[in-house]
């Protein structure tokens, strides 16, 4: 037997292995086995204590997206929809370099900002990808320009990958982490 991970979705399938499919065997197994304990964790919306439990391999998808999940929390970054964001993230990999490049840039021009991560699914057609919002104490001024000072520093990245990720406002109250359906979210 082996566990096959396919565009989020774990199947189970039966063939007798052979000498050389041990180590595949192996290695799927322990991204399975991974992808469980991520998705188990609980510190992503309740912001409890405990990091997530990563792989062994450092070279391991699972372990990257784990390490992504901290450094948001380290960030102070609110995340939402977490398995279904761990799931498009596996099928679009390129994005993980992405998020953090955003973050960066809009912890740079928008320094007071509370940022939220969802996974927005349109519900006409089957579409999504991940929406940070950014939320501010005021956005009078010059806030939209901020935003989009921001989001020049990362979007040239997007048209070379597979994918899509969204920086956006929905001009909320940064002392909540709730999310309206307006706007896409």
């Amino acid at each position: 037997m082996y566990y096959g991970v396919s565009q989020g979705v774990v199947q189970l399938n039966r063939f007798v292995p052979s000498t050389s499919s041990l180590s595949f065997l192996a290695q799927t197994e322990h991204v399975v086995a991974s992808l469980s304990r991520l998705s188990r964790d609980p510190w992503l919306e309740a912001d409890a204590p405990h990091p997530v439990s990563a792989a062994a391999s450092t070279n391991s998808l699972v372990d990257d997206v784990g390490k992504l999940f901290r450094n948001l929390r380290d960030e102070g970054v609110v995340v939402r929809d977490v398995r279904k964001l761990e799931e498009y993230l596996l099928r679009f990999p390129g994005i993980l370099n992405v998020l953090g490049e955003a973050v960066r840039a809009v912890k740079k021009h928008i320094p007071e900002a509370k940022l939220l991560l969802s996974l927005y699914q349109d519900p006409e057609i089957e579409d999504q990808y991940p929406v940070l919002c950014v939320r501010s104490r005021t956005y009078e001024g010059d806030f939209m320009e901020r935003l989009e000072a921001a989001e020049d520093e990362f979007i040239n990245h997007l048209l070379e990958l597979e994918g899509w990720f969204q920086l956006t406002t929905d001009f909320g109250d940064p002392n909540t982490d709730e999310l309206e359906e307006i706007g896409g979210f």
